[in-house]
């Protein structure tokens, strides 16, 4: 394997069979800083990247806590240690007061954890304006990771976990991470001569849990494209969710013209029991077809586009209905 050039990033479990020798992570040691140590975290790469192993850096990449056009994140220089098994990632600074919001009576922010090549060698991650071009290139992120800084108030309640920091300082969680549903799941209203309501449960959402600063996060690397959006100016990242979707109907999305070309028919803004049927738009390629339960009584899809405005945030309509036992099936969209 050669020691310069390429940088090949593997797996924990196939490491040593693939990667050969601790060379492909023989980093030289960080200067000595003088500021005390806030925290540090442990990550375990996963993936293949062709980045050059010297030009590879970790960041913090802080997100408003409520996104909205004209906020943008901000990025944070973290010093960053591989080793043959893990990551180590030391953070010596406060987040940017710039990062750091207001909400009820905390202080608080939020922030992803990010794998770039550092081509300009300025030991940052260079975020420009939508129309400019970074000379930092984003290889990988900690999917499912969020990491907190509580600077005043009170820590969230448990039950807020994965939405707000539960703890002083810094903190990591993981999840909610969240899933499409069944189509199983979803059944008409079972009252009789009722109105048929969804009873879909549109986002199975896996339990957020604390994650202990000892415990490796999982950064995957590869040549996605779109990770290239966290060096963009305006990009939301990951959803309250921890997904790389945003719901369509999310407050501070004010795009009527991309959300059209997804949720396009009068059922998108309709409540109540006399709402029609809410369907993809007509002669469109929707992102997931419409998935049925075994009686065909009941169905999910859904369809995104990415706002170029926001960095290519995807924003996503999860369309759900039902039909009466002895209603048509669908012609122009048959089920999966």
């Amino acid at each position: 394997m050669k020691t310069g050039g390429a940088f090949l990033l593997c797996s924990i479990a196939s490491m040593l069979s693939a990667c050969g020798t601790a060379a492909s992570y023989d980093y030289d040691l960080p200067p000595s800083i003088d500021h005390p140590l806030l925290a540090r975290l442990r990550g375990q790469v996963v993936g293949m990247t062709d980045a050059q192993r010297e030009q590879v850096q970790v960041a913090l990449v802080w997100l408003p806590v409520s996104p909205s056009e004209g906020k943008v994140q901000i990025s944070q220089n973290v010093v960053s240690r591989p080793s043959l098994v893990d990551l180590a990632i030391d953070i010596f600074e406060k987040p940017p007061s710039a990062a750091v919001e207001r909400a009820d009576m905390m202080r608080y922010g939020q922030a992803e954890v990010v794998l770039y090549e550092d081509r300009n060698a300025n030991s940052a991650l260079d975020i420009v304006p939508r129309d400019a071009i970074s000379p930092d290139r984003v290889i990988g992120r900690a999917s499912g990771f969020r990491l907190w800084w509580l600077g005043a108030g009170s820590p969230a309640p448990p039950d807020a976990r994965g939405y707000k920091p539960v703890a002083q300082g810094f903190s990591v969680t993981y999840g909610p991470v969240s899933t499409d549903p069944e189509p199983g799941d979803c059944a008409p209203d079972p009252q009789p001569g009722g109105q048929l309501h969804p009873r879909c449960t549109l986002k199975v959402k896996e339990k957020a849990t604390d994650v202990a600063p000892q415990q490796p996060m999982t950064i995957t690397v590869s040549s996605d494209p779109a990770l290239q959006s966290y060096a963009c100016s305006g990009f939301w990242g990951m959803s309250s969710e921890k997904s790389d979707e945003w719901p369509d109907d999310t407050a501070g999305w004010n795009s009527p013209d991309l959300r059209q070309q997804i949720c396009g028919n009068a059922a998108c803004n309709c409540t109540g029991g006399t709402c029609p049927l809410d369907l993809p738009v007509a002669g469109k390629t929707i992102t997931s077809p419409l998935r049925c339960n075994e009686s065909k009584t009941a169905y999910v899809w859904k369809d995104c586009v990415r706002d170029p405005k926001l960095c290519g945030t995807l924003f996503c309509h999860y369309g759900h209905g039902e039909l009466a036992p002895n209603q048509p099936i669908l012609q122009e969209w048959p089920c999966q």
